[in-house]
């Protein structure tokens, strides 16, 4: 609470009376006219398990803007994701711009046949039972990520190689059902920034977002599935059991 605090504070500063959607029950957007040119969503702390625990570097603050309906610019600020325990910071300036990791361009994601892609980040809530494509993933030699740990990084770690400043070995899709907003839209910013399909699971592009889809009080993508343009196909055939 007191991040998500200083943040709005932040945004504050710099236009006033903005339009934000964030996790701790803040939305300025019901019963707005005229609808925000631009809109702030923010997620103060993604990966809570990770934070509280002391060996934890998994967890992330994002911010991400839309302009309208669509999203344009993400920060995901990583306190002590670095090799060294120092921060690691994710960001997308603008429509049109690259990825960037702590200042400087960052290092693509290496596709073809590369060791580090044998991962996916395919998560599901702990009571959920298994899906049928994960025993096809095992039987194919493809390690399942299933338990969430901070869904921001794990979809930054699908758009972006972070070994280098990280360690952290990449994801060679993403999926996530019934993800929420604050969860999910700076890392949709991310992929499109970095060239990846960012869909649903029928194929269809989750931004723009639909009209008034922010103003509902826990906005969520019933599912969120990214992946580079030659496998998305494949990857949609497989999560719906084709």
């Amino acid at each position: 609470m007191a991040l998500q605090e200083r943040l709005l504070a932040l945004i504050g500063s710099l236009e006033p009376n903005p339009c934000v959607v964030a996790e701790e029950e803040v939305n300025t957007l019901t019963g707005r006219e005229p609808r925000c040119p631009r809109t702030w969503v923010l997620d103060p702390l993604d990966g809570t398990s990770q934070f509280l625990d002391p060996a934890g570097t998994e967890y992330c603050s994002t911010v991400a803007v839309l302009h309208g309906n669509m999203p344009v610019a993400c920060l995901i600020y990583c306190p002590q994701l670095s090799r060294d325990g120092s921060e690691v910071v994710i960001a997308v300036n603008g429509p049109g711009q690259p990825p960037i990791v702590n200042n400087s361009p960052a290092e693509p994601m290496p596709r073809s046949g590369a060791a580090t892609l044998d991962s996916v980040s395919a998560t599901r809530a702990r009571r959920d039972p298994p899906r049928s494509f994960e025993p096809k993933l095992a039987e194919a030699g493809t390690m399942t990520k299933l338990r969430a740990t901070s869904l921001s990084l794990d979809m930054a770690r699908t758009c972006i190689d972070l070994s280098g400043p990280t360690g952290l070995h990449s994801f060679r899709w993403f999926h996530r059902a019934n993800q929420r907003a604050w969860d999910s839209i700076a890392g949709i910013v991310l992929a499109h920034a970095a060239g990846l399909a960012a869909v649903d699971l029928r194929g269809a592009s989750l931004a723009p977002l639909p009209d008034g889809f922010l103003e509902d009080p826990e906005p969520v993508f019933p599912h969120t599935v990214l992946a580079s343009g030659d496998e998305i196909r494949g990857v949609l055939e497989l999560l719906r059991g084709a």
